[in-house]
């Protein structure tokens, strides 16, 4: 099915830089990429910064493509990525699906699980043995998909003990899967690529957690709290939390990592913040003029490992 359309340049004006839209779509390589809604007439889109951000965040030289829904009506939300297939995976909300994309200029997509509700905040790939995992705040369940099978199939892997789940973070190699929740029990929990070994890493002081994102080379997890206004990280074994910053009157969704850099997307005013990791000193911050939601970092080295979780009908 050929849904997707490139617009042609355009220009418009940031807080700090320009960003130009060329009208070529995300290419393979290394990406910022995060999905965005207007706040009024337009289309939902897919953007990325191409480039490794500690050159683009240093100069603000940056060149961004975008890819745009076909029509008013879809609303992209959650983004994964498959680097070695050169795919993107998204939920889209009005049509309540899940669909890949192949960034090799082709504009046709696949989907690969319908009759999802609205709400799939959280979407992650395990690349190593191909399986994809999504949360549903709806129905409170996260689901495991495998990529290449040619039947409708999948396992609920998690059903209880949910109450509104929404971030979704992976690290196969250690065979570990995290997610935050927002209900009625606020808490990050993790387990393994199967749902079993579950157990709760955060669960005090904790209250709208929505993004979540892992640090491979620390052993930690990053989440934003969209009702306490911060970034917070702990490491996997539930040690060492620690705020890494405050920014009052803001409504985080998403984070991302890449070596010093967190980015997230900030709904209030319709935000990308580039912050430091470990100090929380701020780099750069970008006015949108869309309300953005997801956000990950398209990369190589992002995703490396063993064998993990085969998943087998």
């Amino acid at each position: 099915m050929y849904v997707y359309k490139m617009e042609n340049v355009i220009m418009f004006v940031l807080i700090i830089f320009s960003f130009i839209f060329i009208s070529q779509g995300v290419k393979h390589g290394r990406n910022l990429i995060w999905s965005m809604s207007p706040t009024s007439l337009g289309v939902s889109r897919i953007v990325g910064i191409e480039g490794d951000p500690n050159d683009w965040v240093k100069t603000g030289n940056v060149t961004v493509r975008h890819i745009s829904a076909p029509h008013y009506g879809w609303q992209f939300r959650a983004l994964g990525f498959h680097y070695t297939t050169k795919s993107i995976f998204w939920s889209e909300k009005s049509y309540k699906r899940i669909q890949e994309l192949t960034l090799d200029g082709s504009t046709a997509t696949r989907s690969l699980f319908t009759k999802t509700s609205g709400y799939v905040d959280g979407l992650v790939i395990d690349w190593i043995s191909d399986n994809m995992y999504f949360s549903d705040s709806k129905y409170n369940w996260i689901i495991m998909v495998p990529l290449n099978s040619t039947d409708v199939f999948y396992k609920l892997i998690i059903t209880t003990g949910l109450y509104q789940p929404h971030g979704l973070a992976i690290y196969p190699k250690k065979g570990y899967l995290f997610w935050s929740d927002w209900g009625d029990i606020p808490k990050i929990e993790m387990s393994d690529l199967t749902g079993g070994n579950r157990r709760i890493l955060v669960s005090e002081n904790i209250v709208h957690p929505r993004g979540i994102t892992v640090d491979y080379d620390a052993n930690a997890i990053y989440w934003v709290d969209s009702s306490k206004d911060t970034v917070e990280t702990v490491e996997f074994n539930g040690n060492n939390r620690r705020i890494v910053l405050s920014l009052p009157n803001t409504n985080f969704f998403g984070i991302a990592l890449y070596e010093k850099f967190i980015f997230m997307t900030e709904q209030e005013e319709g935000h990308l913040k580039i912050y430091d990791k470990i100090t929380g000193k701020g780099y750069t911050n970008y006015k949108l003029g869309y309300i953005p939601f997801a956000i990950m970092m398209y990369d190589e080295d992002m995703q490396a490992g063993e064998l993990s979780c085969k998943l087998s009908s």
